[in-house]
């Protein structure tokens, strides 16, 4: 807020920037010619602002001495002060250069759970590494996400392409998901498939499922994974619902369900020798279904051009492009074998 005092001499508001420069000026030229030129306009124009000058400091500011200007002792007194509000009206319009390594900044992600352990693999340590003194926050996506990210409540998600975007919402799409029907180990239906190459879903429709669901307080389902994502209709009975995707390894392992995951997060159950994998290519020409999506980071308008989030999003979206290379060369060396 501007004081009392900011308006003691109410006739500093004639000025303008460019008459401040050219005070400078003729500091550094001692010549009203010279400093005309340096400033590109006419020595009238000079001598108008001159006059001005001196008339808002009730100062003469520089005496004649012929073939100089001397500068008076006023003048030496206001030049260190004209140059720093010069600097911070130049700071206005030139941003400072951005170092994550200066950030200090908390970040705060909208996620389901499998994202921070499929989709966001390996980022927490390049983050960290890139700038040590900032911090993230992890929080779970409900029905109120868009107003969050308007708000500012949250700074981006991470939302799959299936579910539409209002106005305002910008996206970058991360790594293409696949899906897997997914069982214990040694589950009956993997064995066959083990032998065959072939899911026998005659023996799957057989068996009770574990849908992953995620619904808010408005019972909005912000997402829901199970063979009707897949195949296009319900095949199961429900026996298990469940909001997080990292329990159903457990449950798998010590029943006879089946649950339909994102291959990526399904993949790392396997490397974990917790369940069989098995990918799913559904009949999308027929209209059934969907065979893949995309994981996309989501934000609002609102901090489209803010330096720090362009920064994060680059480092997600690189990170991204590292998993997306490992599972194309999985499912290469997969079709080889």
């Amino acid at each position: 807020m501007l004081s009392n005092g900011s308006f003691a001499n109410p006739k500093w508001t004639e000025l303008s920037l460019g008459d401040l420069m050219f005070f400078l000026r003729l500091v550094e030229e001692k010549s009203l010619t010279e400093a005309a030129k340096a400033q590109g306009i006419s020595l009238s124009t000079a001598s108008r602002v001159l006059k001005m000058l001196r008339d808002v400091f009730d100062d003469p500011l520089f005496l004649r001495s012929s073939p100089h200007l001397i500068p008076t002792q006023r003048a030496f007194e206001l030049e260190p002060e004209v140059r720093k509000l010069l600097g911070a009206a130049g700071a206005l319009v030139k941003p400072e250069v951005f170092r994550p390594a200066d950030l200090e900044r908390s970040f705060r992600i909208g996620v389901v759970d499998n994202a921070v352990y499929a989709v966001m693999r390996g980022f927490v340590k390049r983050f960290l590494e890139a700038a040590p003194r900032a911090g993230l926050e992890f929080v779970q996506i409900d029905d109120h996400l868009f107003e969050k990210l308007e708000s500012g409540e949250i700074d981006a998600a991470i939302y799959p392409s299936s579910r539409k975007l209002p106005a305002g919402m910008h996206e970058l799409k991360l790594i293409r998901m696949g899906y897997a029907l997914c069982t214990r180990q040694d589950h009956p239906i993997a064995l066959k498939w083990r032998e065959t190459g072939r899911i026998p879903w005659k023996d799957v429709n057989r068996c009770r499922k574990i849908q992953v669901s995620n619904r808010g307080s408005s019972q909005y389902e912000i997402y829901s994974m199970d063979e009707k994502t897949v195949v296009g209709e319900e095949l199961l009975d429900r026996a298990i619902a469940v909001p997080f995707f990292l329990v159903v390894p457990g449950i798998l392992e010590e029943t006879d369900c089946v649950a339909v995951l994102p291959l990526l997060t399904a993949r790392l159950f396997e490397s974990e020798d917790r369940i069989a994998v098995m990918p799913l290519h559904p009949q999308t020409e027929l209209g059934r279904g969907r065979e893949t999506f995309w994981a996309r980071l989501i934000w609002h308008e609102r901090v489209d051009r803010d330096p720090a989030m362009a920064w994060l999003r680059g480092l997600i979206k690189a990170n991204a492009e590292r998993i997306g290379d490992c599972l194309d060369a999985c499912a290469e060396a997969a079709e080889e074998q």
